[in-house]
């Protein structure tokens, strides 16, 4: 005759630890399917659209998306992201500059993005 030895019941930290593995890997698995943009692609694209500031040799820093999503054109998912970026003047005594473009100021905008293998491409700025 078979001894039977009873199962071993799994504890409250067992449980927990079983479930804290589970809950890792699947915030690493969502971090690594990500497919936003990342904030200096998207900072790039900003600065992109604004050629004055560019022109004459402003700071673009403090970008903030305020706004993402996605629509489906064409085939392929194009990524919007609403932004605000402050720009002021390298050289803030210079009133010729502050005269042409306004001086420090934030500015708003939207930028499209569409990623293509693993690249990033800038399909429009506003």
């Amino acid at each position: 005759m078979m001894k039977h030895h009873p199962a071993h019941p799994i504890t409250t930290l067992q449980r927990f630890s079983i479930g804290l593995v589970c809950a890792l890997i699947i915030s690493t698995l969502a971090a690594c399917s990500s497919d936003e943009a990342p904030k200096d692609i998207v900072q790039k694209a900003a600065i992109d659209g604004q050629n004055i500031f560019v022109q004459y040799n402003f700071n673009f820093d403090n970008l903030k998306v305020t706004n993402a999503y996605t629509r489906v054109i064409g085939g392929e998912t194009v990524h919007f992201y609403d932004y605000s970026i402050d720009v002021h003047p390298k050289d803030p005594s210079n009133k010729n500059v502050e005269a042409m473009t306004g001086g420090a100021q934030t500015l708003t905008g939207e930028v499209e993005l569409v990623k293509r293998g693993q690249e990033w491409f800038e399909l429009g700025s506003n």
